[in-house]
Parts: structure tokens; sequence; C-alpha cells
């Protein structure tokens, strides 16, 4: 063991000093996008100079609106990256789901309506036509087999099986008592064909009107139109 003995007539002590100034310089103030851009591919794709009506800034949006792509309705965001300026990936604007209660008159197991998918926010631009248009659409239908003008007074319930088919037409702007076309509400075709089991028998839904369920998608139809295309 060693013994340590320190003899001084002074100690000096060493620390920081009394006062620490901070200057904080946030930098030169930039622009930030706010502008939402549309077109048919990957903004990566295109030239930043003359593609654009006015070149973009960082944080500027861009919405591919190109229905026969996969990444239709993605909404990309110009910002900087690893020291360049990129469109990345943001959010999708292709999540819109139609839901509707709708009364339906089936007359010997048929039933046809239009369906109003205005709120879906769909337009005819992206289609590229209104032609094979359905198969952009997911129908689904579910009837309550409950006859609407007999459950008011608590008859009519009986919930007999129902076993349907859906059929869906190409979309079209109904004019039906408009005359603006900017008014006319975008409609869906749907044919149901529908049996119940009464118990011994399965039969035609006839003279009654149930209410259905329906719930409508839309989503990209790539696969289907390629082959109508090929098969015509």
């Amino acid at each position: 063991m060693v013994d340590v003995v320190v003899s001084t007539d002074s100690v000096t002590v060493l620390g920081g000093p009394q006062e620490l100034d901070v200057d904080f310089n946030i930098g030169a103030s930039g622009n930030r996008g706010s502008l939402f851009f549309t077109g048919l591919t990957n903004p990566n794709n295109l030239n930043t100079t003359t593609d654009f009506p006015s070149p973009p800034q960082a944080f500027d949006l861009f919405i591919n609106i190109d229905s026969s792509d996969n990444d239709y309705l993605q909404a990309y965001q110009y910002v900087v990256e690893d020291g360049s300026n990129i469109w990345k990936k943001s959010f999708s604007l292709n999540n819109s789901v139609y839901s509707s209660n709708e009364v339906v008159t089936f007359t010997q197991g048929e039933a046809t309506l239009n369906v109003d998918i205005t709120s879906l926010g769909l337009s005819s631009a992206l289609f590229e036509g209104l032609d094979n248009s359905f198969a952009y659409f997911n129908v689904q239908a579910t009837a309550s087999n409950i006859n609407a003008e007999l459950a008011p007074d608590g008859v009519g319930l009986d919930h007999f099986p129902v076993a349907m088919s859906v059929s869906v037409g190409d979309a079209f702007f109904d004019s039906a008592g408009l005359t603006d076309p900017a008014d006319f509400p975008l409609k869906l075709p749907v044919t149901l064909k529908a049996v119940e089991f009464t118990g011994a028998s399965w039969s035609n839904v006839d003279a009654k009107d149930i209410i259905v369920y329906f719930v409508i998608s839309y989503a990209n139809p790539n696969e289907i139109i390629s082959n109508l295309v090929g098969g015509s």
C-alpha cells in the first residue's frame, strides 16, 4: 500500500467558465410546397422542369390518376432524401367503399336497380371508357329477406334462407330529370336473382320488397380488362 502526501501552499481548481453563451442560427428561410399535381405515371418518371406546370417544391403532392396503373390513386410527396429531391409514396386514395341499404322489389326471382355511386367520388376521367367499366367494381349484396312493406306491422319476418346472385353492368351517367351534365350522378346497374327456401322447397322470391345491403368497392381491373380485350 502506498501513502500519498500532498504538501503545497495553494490548490488550484480547474473548471468551466462562469458563463456560457449559446447562439442559435436556424438558417435561411425556404419555400414549402403546397401544390397538388396529377398525372398518368409515377412522378419520378417525369422531368420536373418540363413536365410540370410549375417546378415542384419540397412537400408538394402528386397523384397518379392512371386507372390502368398498379399505383392508381397513389399520392407521392416531393421530399429531400440523401441529398436528392425525389417523389416518395405517401398515401393512397384508392380505399373508397360505398355502402347502401336499399329496398328491392323482386318479381319472379329477379330485381334490377341503379345504385348511385357518386359518393365514391368517381368520374368518367377514371375510366378509359364506360364500356367494360363493370370490371372496376366489386359489388357485395346481402338480402335480409325482411318484407319491407309488412315489417312495420310485425309480420313477414319469416327469415327464409335466400340464395342470391349479383350481376353488374357498365356504369353510366343518369340524366333523368336533370339538364346540366355536370349534375348527372354516376350510377351502377345491378341485377339480382334470388330464391328462398320456405322449409320444403326452393322458390323464386316473388312480389316481395326486401331490404338488401350493398357494399361496393373500386379496384384495379388490369387482369380482367386484359382478358376481355384478348377475348375480343
